[in-house]
């Protein structure tokens, strides 16, 4: 009898240690695109938190989620159908009704400057759109669900909406928008990967500016996850990891649209009213 309560006592410590060593989900959302320039970023940002974080909330395993665009992903988060789901959006107050979020912006801002893709023929047309009224009058193409539309048309845009991002593309070199806006951060690597559409190219006249934090979102069941992110990016932006990711993705782009030549028009973004503003300390500032 005592021996058989011995060994029950030993099989409870290993199923105990087992459980307690068991590594912890999480989901990322899967862009529609695999080779989606976007998300590699973001990714490498999530898994560094994750992995700063290790000693305190235990090992853990990243996995893609089904392939969505981001209409579909928000739904996905809101429904709380993936435990753990986390995914990168820019900041609404209504948002925060439902969902949690780790205050930090995950760009650190950067993206909130904003330069189009445009087409030879525009780009032929553009200097006599030298002021902001006048730049108001083009078409300006973006993702259906982006935040980014309803700040440009707040600011009085006139902005044309489709649900597939690659199409923007085309859309651009066939004259049916006549602007993609499109982040800093985000120009060159897609400038790249879209390379193979004829006449592709960029402008080089002015930049957009409107504050465009993004944050990573999930269910508010998930908060721990949630408070577990936030605690491994500090850590990163502290130790100096960050820095050198930031650099890794998107210094090269900043430098390749020489931003000292550009005219800058400041925009407003009303979705940041009443929102927690310790995140902007992190803030980068790329014309500083």
């Amino acid at each position: 009898m005592k021996s058989i309560k011995i060994i029950t006592f030993i099989i409870f410590f290993i199923i105990l240690f087992e459980f307690s060593m068991a590594k912890t989900i999480y989901t990322y959302n899967n862009t529609q695109n695999e080779h989606d320039p976007r998300k590699f970023y973001e990714l490498e940002v999530l898994k560094t938190a994750l992995e700063k974080t290790i000693e305190k909330y235990g090992e853990y395993e990243l996995i893609p989620s089904p392939r969505m665009n981001l209409k579909r992903a928000i739904t996905t988060l809101k429904l709380n159908t993936i435990k753990n789901f986390i995914l990168k959006m820019s900041i609404a107050k209504e948002l925060l009704d439902e969902l949690a979020y780790a205050n930090f912006p995950i760009d650190r801002g950067i993206v909130g400057y904003r330069v189009s893709f445009i087409s030879p023929k525009m780009k032929n047309k553009i200097g006599d759109f030298n002021t902001l009224e006048k730049l108001k009058k083009l078409r300006i193409g973006q993702g259906i669900g982006w935040l980014d539309v309803d700040i440009l048309r707040h600011n009085g845009f006139n902005v044309k909406t489709i649900s597939d991002y690659e199409a923007l593309f085309n859309m651009t070199v066939l004259n049916r928008i006549d602007l993609f806006s499109r982040g800093i951060n985000e120009i060159l690597g897609e400038y790249e990967s879209y390379k193979h559409i004829k006449n592709l190219d960029h402008d080089r006249t002015f930049v957009l500016y409107y504050p465009l934090p993004r944050f990573f979102f999930t269910h508010k069941s998930n908060e721990k996850a949630m408070k577990r992110i936030e605690e491994g990016l500090i850590l990163a932006y502290k130790d100096g990891t960050l820095d050198k990711i930031f650099d890794k993705y998107y210094k090269n782009s900043i430098e390749f649209l020489h931003l000292e030549n550009r005219k800058i028009y400041k925009l407003e973004n009303p979705f940041l009213k009443d929102i927690d503003n310790t995140y902007e300390k992190y803030i980068f500032n790329p014309f500083e």
